[in-house]
């Protein structure tokens, strides 16, 4: 790295990631200049393979005056690793990639360039396209937002985050600053899908500002094993149980109960009409998913009592 503090840091939450470093370390090697000092961290969450060789092999630079550092993290959960990544980084703003994502060249440049004309941004994400190892099931696109694909157009807009209008946390730019001022240490949901849709939320809830860069291109990985049946249904069962929590976070108490409500009522009703169509829709093992979904969403206020039981009481009075 450059002499100074790292103005950017591209941190990369992995785990048994040795087989798909390579490749995105390939394409952050290739990055155009960004035009300010960058680093990247890569955060190892309890990997058993190769990880940390891949990394070491870097021999502590990814490109000339780019530094590559790798940093542990024992909690396991996504939303650990990217917490670790955040108070490691020296860059003021942080970069979140995963290990199964595909930046294209101008990425880091196009994000930069996109928050320079937009002073108070506190976060920006683009498109993310899938790069299939096999043919994807008919009516794939009714999922894709379960894979963090992403495009909502040409044209830059910003999130409406109060209505779940939110980017995966996959090829996210995120200001430390705002990150560390409104995102709680520990998230209920760090061990689990969801976890980078409660940070934004908190964001939102902490008035900043969430954008949507078209220009920024990712393409993400799609394994054939992750288009199985039995990976689709338990994928949209776990993801159906943070439903509920999703919809609390930042708004004040009073408002829990309407908002579950809302959630059991309104899951139910789309739940309802998913079954209608069958008659008039070839019904496939996406739709099938897509009616387990909304099923176990509205079950999800139940999932809001299983992890307080298990919380020691001084630790539950916080949450």
């Amino acid at each position: 790295m450059k002499a100074g503090i790292a103005r950017l840091s591209v941190v990369i939450p992995t785990r048994n990631g040795a087989r798909r470093l390579p490749e995105l370390l390939d394409a952050l090697a290739s990055q155009n200049d960004p035009g300010r000092e960058w680093e990247v961290l890569v955060v190892d969450n309890n990997s058993t393979d190769g990880t940390a060789e891949v990394v070491r092999a870097f021999d502590g630079e990814l490109l000339r005056g780019v530094s590559i550092r790798l940093v542990g993290e024992s909690r396991q959960g996504v939303g650990f690793a990217r917490q670790r990544g955040v108070d490691e980084a020296e860059g003021d703003w942080i970069a979140f990639l995963d290990d199964d994502t595909r930046p294209a060249c101008d990425w880091l440049e196009r994000a930069l360039s996109f928050i320079r004309g937009k002073p108070g941004i506190a976060a920006v994400s683009g498109r993310i396209h899938p790069r299939f190892e096999s043919l994807p099931p008919p009516d794939f696109e009714r999922l894709a937002s379960f894979f963090s694909l992403f495009d909502h157009g040409s044209e830059p807009r910003r999130f409406d985050a109060g209505h779940m209008d939110l980017p995966p946390g996959a090829g996210l730019l995120v200001s430390k600053a705002d990150w560390l001022s409104c995102v709680p240490p520990v998230l209920r949901l760090a061990t689990g899908p969801g976890d980078d849709h409660e940070a934004l939320r908190h964001l939102h809830a902490g008035g900043r500002e969430i954008w949507y860069c078209p220009d920024m291109r990712l393409e993400h990985v799609i394994p054939t094993k992750r288009l199985e049946a039995d990976y689709l249904r338990s994928m949209v069962c776990e993801f159906a149980q943070v439903v509920c929590w999703l919809r609390m976070v930042g708004r004040p108490r009073w408002m829990w109960p309407l908002l579950i409500a809302e959630v059991v009522v309104g899951s139910g009703l789309r739940c309802a009409r998913l079954l209608l169509s069958v008659r008039t829709h070839r019904d496939g093992i996406i739709r099938a998913c897509e009616r387990l979904f909304w099923r176990r969403a509205a079950l999800s206020p139940l999932s809001l009592l299983r992890p307080l039981a298990k919380t020691p009481l001084p630790a539950r009075l916080s949450l």
